[in-house]
């Protein structure tokens, strides 16, 4: 009985370890994805050595 029960401590513990993993990735992912939009005509990209604006 006591290996069942360490056996289910464990999996309960990977269970919350993954899912708190994943509320976090998708916080951030959400938040890095609202905040940190670039509009197209303000990103400068490198092209055959040169800088230049790119435009939509």
């Amino acid at each position: 009985m006591n290996e069942l029960s360490m056996l289910l401590q464990t999996i309960e513990y990977v269970a919350a370890y993954f899912g708190w993993g994943y509320y976090f990735y998708s916080v951030g992912y959400f938040w890095y994805d609202k905040f940190n939009c670039i509009v197209n005509d303000m990103r400068r990209v490198q092209s055959n050595g040169m800088i230049r604006a790119v435009y939509a």
